[in-house]
């Protein structure tokens, strides 16, 4: 606001090229075209703050469709209807391109408070408890990492046991096969 009074009042003055003046408050031509006329229209009020929302909007939905909306969600024996409901029993009175989306429709349902939102879902304890060791070889974990193909055609199964505190590699073996059998003759 300060720099369009001050622009407004080097305009006054005639001392300076309005293109020059223009480039020194870094502004454009045609900006600086409207701020003078805007002065002149309306004086010192032109520097106040101004709504940034526009006067008309042609992709508003229509008031009486609006209306027809919350009539639908009001009624006692259809309140439990949602946007998608409502906008079927829209597209039977008018024609597509009058009638919203789900989406509007539910925008308007929220902005007239006739639909409460969801509660949040909690979110649910793992089943199974994180392990989180407190000393050594209190918890080991065993894995068999990727399976790959030797050089004698057979596959081979990694299979590594790590202790979980100290991340201490305890055992790294190869095997042909997952199975218990053989995972537990290795432990």
């Amino acid at each position: 606001m300060d720099q369009q009074q001050s622009f407004i009042r080097d305009c006054l003055t005639d001392e300076y090229s309005f293109s020059s003046l223009c480039r020194a408050y870094k502004i454009s031509r045609q900006a600086g075209y409207n701020l003078v006329a805007r002065y002149q229209a309306e004086g010192d009020n032109c520097f106040a703050q101004r709504s940034r929302r526009p006067s008309s909007s042609p992709n508003a939905t229509p008031d009486y469709i609006i209306d027809r909306i919350k009539f639908w969600r009001l009624r006692k024996d259809k309140n439990q209807w949602g946007a998608r409901k409502i906008r079927v029993k829209l597209l039977e009175e008018y024609i597509e391109e009058a009638v919203p989306s789900t989406t509007t429709i539910n925008n308007i349902l929220k902005r007239e408070k006739l639909i409460t939102p969801n509660k949040r879902r909690r979110l649910v304890e793992p089943q199974r408890p994180v392990f989180d060791p407190c000393a050594n070889n209190e918890i080991w974990s065993v894995d068999h990492k990727g399976k790959f193909y030797l050089g004698n055609g057979r596959r081979c199964s990694p299979m590594t046991v790590c202790d979980s505190k100290s991340r201490y590699l305890l055992l790294a073996k190869g095997q042909y096969k997952e199975t218990w059998w053989d995972t537990q003759k290795e432990l």
